[in-house]
């Protein structure tokens, strides 16, 4: 919810990886010469045996900061994915270059002239399960090294022109500066220029083909924060930015502090003073005072209390002079041992960094709609009901089970309250009167026996606090699609049988065994059922 986001490339566990992190040949000061890697074959840990491994490597300059690095198969199972990393501060990657067949490359660029750099290069092929690695250390580049008829594509990037009109901004500052994915999001790197009327712009050499970035003033005094969503944004590892394509030399169109489009005419916002209204009446948990919390205060628990000063359960306050600009809060209780627990998605509320609070946006005086606690409308509200079908095959599941339930924010993540009907052939169905506007749900098995597990980012999800649910706006009746169990998609059938190989480096365990095993519900996790082998010697046990 609060601080900076630097932002580092990081990477994810991929469905399989080679991974190469080379010895280091060059060390500090060596002038240019032919790198020791100009579509120099190389091998998982430099074993000729593991062939399915084996690729075509060059490390190349592409300048006085920048390496070029391609990768090609050495046999006809074709590469498919290439990540460059590196332990030198201050470098960014570009986008994979696949428009040389069989091919993919990279550059990986820093933001000043140096004479060596630490790298590591990962890759993966079409159809090999394996994980691979060359070696356990990375490789010290001499960045002048090149290779004979190598012929980097020409760097991305350009001149890139950006500018802000700070016009409507009603707090102080002295500078405005440009963080992003190109400085590491450094605070005072990159200041811009004050041209006149509000505006600053600042112009910058690139040599990346996309950045997320944001303005900031006096370092990081403060910051642009945005929702979400917004045309000119994207949202990556819970933090929203700015984010910019660049094809070339690029100006781009001056947008207003934490817009996408230009200011508006007309006069600045202003900040005002603000009366905050809650009724407690549907609030069956003991308390002493009421507060309000939020950007404004810090998130103070006990700076601004709300008082009912005529006995009806209406707490009310007024804080002088906030904003201007959007704030978020919440109601709280007895200095945070109390606080409302607000519902993703519904109409007076955002969240951000998995953090869901009351928004608003402050331009001049005002006085807020008495609110009950945990809502966004007054106390006995009642809100339309909508009729929800939930569906789901079961025909892919391979357990056992009794009941399919439905359990989610609607209804507090019951255990039983939810049973599905057995329409037949693998089909459970329900229908539900919900007067919410969305919902975070999933399915459930004999009382949360069994429930769904999804990983985050699938199209039918949602991930809060940590936890990934199916996530449903309703706006009016709706039957949702049969879909598969875990799955936002309808089931495609199981097949018969798959032959599946396993694969354990054990060079990283220290202990002492006799026999490496394999386990799973596939064999009941028999304990010693199936034994693995170590056929060449290399300690990677395999059983297929």
């Amino acid at each position: 919810m609060f601080g900076l986001n630097p932002e580092t490339q990081t990477i994810t566990t991929m469905r399989k990886l080679y991974a190469l992190m080379l010895t280091g040949l060059a060390s500090l000061g060596l002038s240019a010469q032919t790198s020791p890697y100009c579509g120099t074959q190389v091998y998982h840990f430099g074993n000729t045996a593991e062939v399915p491994s084996s690729v075509y490597l060059t490390i190349s300059s592409n300048g006085p900061n920048s390496l070029f690095v391609e990768i090609e198969s050495a046999d006809a199972d074709a590469v498919d994915d290439l990540i460059v990393n590196s332990s030198t501060p201050g470098w960014t990657p570009s986008a994979i270059n696949s428009s040389v067949p069989g091919k993919l490359s990279r550059t990986i660029t820093w933001g000043s002239a140096l004479a060596t750099a630490d790298i590591n290069v990962l890759w993966s092929k079409a159809s090999f399960p394996g994980n691979w690695m060359l070696n356990a250390t990375d490789i010290t580049v001499n960045i002048a090294d090149t290779c004979s008829g190598t012929a980097p594509p020409p760097a991305p990037g350009g001149q890139v022109t950006l500018s802000v009109d700070m016009s409507n901004y009603g707090g102080t500052y002295t500078g405005v500066f440009v963080n992003g994915t190109f400085n590491g999001w450094c605070g005072s790197c990159n200041p811009m220029t004050d041209m006149g009327n509000g505006i600053w712009e600042v112009s910058l050499p690139l040599a990346v083909d996309s950045i997320d970035y944001k303005f900031t003033l006096d370092g990081w005094t403060g910051q642009e924060n945005f929702s979400g969503g917004e045309s000119c944004t994207k949202t990556k590892g819970g933090f929203t930015n700015r984010y910019l394509r660049i094809l070339g030399d690029t100006t781009v169109s001056t947008v207003c502090w934490e817009s996408c489009a230009a200011c508006p005419g007309g006069p600045a916002p202003v900040a005002g003073n603000i009366q905050f209204n809650v009724d407690m009446d549907e609030y069956s948990g003991l308390y002493s005072k009421v507060y309000v919390s939020g950007t404004f205060n810090g998130w103070c628990g006990n700076c601004n209390e709300l008082t009912d000063i005529d006995g009806d359960g209406v707490y009310s306050g007024t804080v002088a002079n906030i904003g201007p600009g959007a704030i978020e809060y919440k109601f709280t209780l007895d200095n945070w041992a109390g606080q409302e627990n607000l519902t993703p998605g519904s109409s007076c509320t955002v969240t951000n960094s998995g953090f869901t609070n009351r928004s608003y946006t402050i331009n001049g005086n005002a006085q807020l709609p008495t609110v009950c606690w945990e809502s966004c409308n007054a106390c006995g509200f009642v809100s339309p009901t909508k009729d929800v079908t939930f569906r789901v095959n079961m025909s892919d599941y391979a357990g056992s089970f009794t009941t399919v339930f439905v359990s989610g924010s609607f209804n507090n993540w019951a255990q039983w309250d939810n049973p599905l009907t057995d329409m037949g052939n693998g089909m459970w169905e329900t229908t539900l009167p919900l007067t919410q506007d969305s919902i975070e749900y999933k399915f459930q098995i004999d009382g949360w026996a069994g429930q769904e597990n999804f990983n985050p980012g699938a199209s039918c999800t949602k991930t809060t606090g940590g936890f990934t649910n199916r996530f449903l706006v309703i706006n009016s009746d709706t039957t949702l699609t049969n879909v598969c169990w875990e799955s936002c998609s309808e089931c495609m059938g199981i097949p018969s049988s798959v032959n599946v190989t396993f694969r354990v480096d054990m060079r990283g365990y220290s202990g002492s065994w006799t026999t490496v095993n394999l386990n799973g519900t596939f064999n009941g996790w028999c304990g010693s059922c199936w034994t693995m082998t170590d056929a060449d010697g290399d300690s990677i046990y395999e059983i297929t």
